[in-house]
């Protein structure tokens, strides 16, 4: 029979069947289940206590005792002794201290140490110092021994940083068209609520008739569509002829009239630009207008009318070239039969 494991008890070998792995032999795996089966009474290394166990490799009665064993190996390996004393840094006593980064006898101490701590004055000369580079404006700055590292040298700079991080993390969330889509029409939709909103809230007096009324909108300036439409049209026509009448500095401007030909100053007449140096002139100018108007508009009548006749005498000279060659070949045709 081939032997293929070795017992770990009686240390002979013998024959492992299956696919699992016995680490004891057939006549040895009774003993080890009893020894297994045994309850044990171990002492624990933390607090000394006695406790049952069927493992024989625990040294500690419960979790807590483990850790604080192990703290204190910890302390002393700092430490370099298993015991030592240290003096209170607030109130000067004596007390045991097991690792050298202690420093208040309790915790009232170290409270009263940490408030009445003056920031103003500087370090001892020798004390752990860490510097760090500002994110934002790039300085160095000094930072906390302990927690987690500063990152900003000011509250300045960390509101600034703050602010591009949620830039950036915008950025990368409207990369998504559909993402962008939803952003945009959520946008637009709080806008109009908080423009409804403060429209509600006041009333507005308009520019045009001085009425006062409730915008729907917060850039609404007048109470209607019509005094709207008169506004920007009186304003118009007032940008029309500050335009219109601006001289540049040299001598006084001239115009000729298009009747007479006479210079003469521009100006103003019913809140327009003169065109013509007379009253009389302008009437003229109008009846020569009517004229050519009138003319104009008799001309395609008189064309189509002569077309008309033209085309009337055409189809009485076809008639009667007709009429005469139809006569003249019965004629011929009677002749023959006589």
């Amino acid at each position: 029979m081939p032997k293929n494991a070795t017992c770990r008890m009686c240390g002979r070998g013998f024959e492992r069947r299956g696919k699992g792995r016995p680490v004891n032999c057939p006549q040895c795996r009774g003993r080890a289940a009893a020894e297994s089966a045994r309850i044990l009474r171990v002492p624990c290394k933390a607090c000394g206590r006695t406790f049952k166990t069927k493992n024989r490799c625990v040294r500690y009665c419960s979790d807590p005792c483990r850790s604080i064993y192990m703290r204190k190996k910890a302390d002393a390996a700092r430490l370099g002794e298993r015991d030592g004393t240290a003096e209170c840094s607030e109130c000067g006593q004596t007390f045991e201290a097991t690792s050298r980064a202690y420093r208040y006898c309790s915790d009232p101490c170290r409270k009263n140490a940490y408030y009445e701590r003056d920031y103003s004055v500087p370090r001892p000369v020798g004390a752990r110092k860490r510097m760090a580079k500002c994110r934002v404006c790039g300085g160095a700055f000094e930072t906390g021994g302990h927690g987690q590292p500063m990152v900003y040298c000011s509250d300045a700079c960390k509101a600034a940083g703050k602010r591009t991080l949620s830039r950036q993390a915008m950025r990368r969330h409207l990369a998504d068209p559909a993402k962008r889509a939803v952003y945009l029409e959520r946008r637009s939709a709080s806008r109009r609520r908080r423009r409804a909103e403060a429209a509600r809230s006041r009333i507005e007096q308009c520019r045009e008739c001085g009425t006062k009324f409730t915008p729907a909108n917060p850039n609404h300036r007048y109470c209607s569509d019509a005094c709207r439409v008169a506004s920007r049209a009186r304003r118009y026509a007032a940008s029309y002829r500050r335009r219109r009448m601006t001289i540049k500095r040299g001598p006084p401007r001239t115009k000729k009239c298009p009747v007479c030909s006479a210079e003469f100053a521009p100006g103003l007449v019913e809140g327009r630009l003169r065109n013509y140096c007379s009253r009389a002139c302008r009437a003229d100018a109008r009846r020569a207008a009517g004229r050519e108007y009138a003319r104009r508009k008799r001309r395609p009548a008189s064309a189509a009318a002569s077309a008309a006749d033209g085309a009337a005498a055409a189809v009485a000279v076809a008639g009667k070239k007709g009429r005469g060659s139809g006569s003249g070949s019965g004629s011929r045709r009677s002749r023959r039969g006589k």
